[in-house]
């Protein structure tokens, strides 16, 4: 199992699957941790510590993969970063700034201060209008090389799991600071500061990738009329 978190994604649902992947270790990981920390909390679950394998050779107590497990399936099935990115803007950020702004000067469009209000409120079609119509992850479907797409959708995937694994942690440090165990509390506040700068230089690369994918999609006469006529009808 471990080992499938470093192959590529190539679409949509399977980078879904290796970030719920990876929030199930991450998952096991921060239960055990709680079970070592709190004796109260482990004695609950004792009753139910048969070891069961995970793959590599490694074997982990029943109750700990279930409680684990039940977190990284609601994660999955809510989209816990998706979750995570309304609410910080992160996506909506990222779509306006490094792709759809690139994109409609690249294509020559010209945009009054009222056109941006609006491609800001019509974020999400114009993605699929301007972008994912030349870019899309689905096998088949992408008109510019996928390589590229690829690459974003495998940088993407990699912000999301360190993403997901910051609120796993910041949940942790959260529940020290309220059983009082300040000292432990600390040290994991600092590592959600570590895993924020790991989340900037993450989103460096996925900005140079989608600047790759907007100049692929630039390159094509007609892909450019059509696109600065997207952006000239907002």
């Amino acid at each position: 199992m471990a080992f499938d978190i470093f192959s590529t994604v190539g679409d949509y649902p399977k980078m879904l699957n290796k970030i719920a992947l990876c929030t199930l270790i991450v998952s096991i990981a921060a239960i055990w941790f709680l079970r070592t920390q709190f004796p109260a909390f482990d004695s609950h679950l004792k009753p139910l510590n048969l070891p069961i394998s995970v793959g590599a050779g490694i074997n982990v107590p029943l109750a700990t993969f279930a409680l684990a497990l039940m977190f990284a399936f609601i994660a999955r099935v809510i989209k816990l970063h998706d979750r995570l990115s309304d609410v910080f803007g992160i996506r909506q950020r990222f779509d306006v700034s490094e792709i759809l702004f690139p994109l409609a000067l690249g294509a020559g469009a010209s945009i009054t201060t009222d056109q941006i209000r609006s491609l800001k409120k019509q974020r999400e079609s114009l993605m699929y209008k301007s972008f994912y119509a030349y870019a899309s992850s689905t096998p088949g479907k992408a008109v510019i090389d996928s390589h590229y797409i690829t690459m974003a959708l495998d940088q993407w995937c990699w912000y999301w799991v360190v993403l997901e694994t910051t609120f796993i942690v910041f949940v942790l440090a959260i529940t020290f600071l309220v059983a009082k165990h300040f000292e432990t509390a600390a040290i994991l506040l600092l590592l959600i500061l570590t895993f924020i700068g790991v989340l900037q230089v993450i989103r460096k690369l996925c900005s140079d990738y989608a600047l790759q994918e907007v100049e692929a999609i630039l390159t094509d006469v007609q892909r450019k009329l059509a696109i600065s006529g997207v952006f000239s009808a907002l």
